[in-house]
């Protein structure tokens, strides 16, 4: 996908294009940033703050993977990056860098779907048999299948108790669908518009597919997606262990005019 300028309400211009190898540390940060703050990372990953460098590496590994497998047809991992101010970052020179993403998948009705495809909503499982040695764990290996900044009995279930929505509200649905995996945006970038114009990248695909957009939502990204046209199918209230209450999300879709 060659790079599309996009305007933005700053002074800056941004470019939305296809993620490469050479954003992913960046998707990393975007994407930590953005999410450690959230109740439902708390909930899941109770140890990040004690594990943080582990946690990195271990999601890095993961995306890592991912991309060197290669991009599966029909999965579009596109980034939002802005011009760089100091264009030498250390030893890495660009001359943007990345301060949004979303993950977006065509899903036939009977494809295997797994809602972690690239991001999806826990710490790595395909790095799981990667090992190796790191400062500032204690010198701690980073064996990324101990799951070490998680709690492994919250993540699975939360994990699962979203599987089991997608599927009875969205994928029982749909014969076929655009599925938005993940949407994020740096917290020091919000307010820029970043979200909406990845959604009109996404609604613009859907169109041209005769396609609905699929989505689980969260609090965080509701008011978003329904100021751009998306309609709620069903509330899903996930029940927390341990005395933490309760989450809520959103399943939509959106249906192209």
């Amino acid at each position: 996908m060659t790079a599309q300028h996009v305007l933005t309400d700053t002074t800056s211009i941004a470019s939305l294009r296809a993620a490469t190898w050479a954003d992913i540390d960046e998707i990393i940060t975007v994407a930590f940033d953005a999410f450690s703050p959230g109740a439902a990372f708390k909930y899941t990953n109770p140890g990040y703050e004690q594990y943080k460098d582990y946690a990195k590496y271990c999601k890095k590994e993961d995306v890592k993977k991912f991309f060197r497998e290669g991009v599966p047809d029909g999965v579009f991992i596109n980034v939002i990056t802005v011009p760089r101010a100091d264009a030498c970052v250390y030893d890495v020179c660009r001359d943007e860098k990345v301060v949004a993403f979303a993950g977006w998948k065509l899903v036939t009705k009977g494809d295997s779907d797994d809602i972690r495809s690239f991001w999806g909503f826990v710490p790595p499982s395909s790095a799981s048999d990667s090992v190796g040695t790191h400062k500032g764990i204690d010198k701690l290996e980073y064996n990324c299948s101990l799951r070490l900044d998680e709690n492994i009995t919250r993540s699975d279930g939360h994990q699962r108790q979203l599987e089991d929505a997608k599927e009875k509200y969205i994928d029982s649905q749909f014969d076929n669908q655009l599925w938005l995996e993940v949407l994020v945006t740096h917290p020091t970038w919000d307010g820029h518009n970043f979200g909406a114009i990845n959604l009109q990248w996404g609604q613009n695909l859907a169109k041209k597919k005769g396609l609905p957009i699929t989505l689980i939502a969260t609090p965080a990204g509701y008011p978003l997606y329904r100021s751009v046209g998306f309609e709620d199918i069903q509330n899903v209230t996930l029940e927390l262990l341990d005395g933490e209450g309760k989450l809520w999300y959103e399943a939509m879709k959106y249906e192209p005019a």
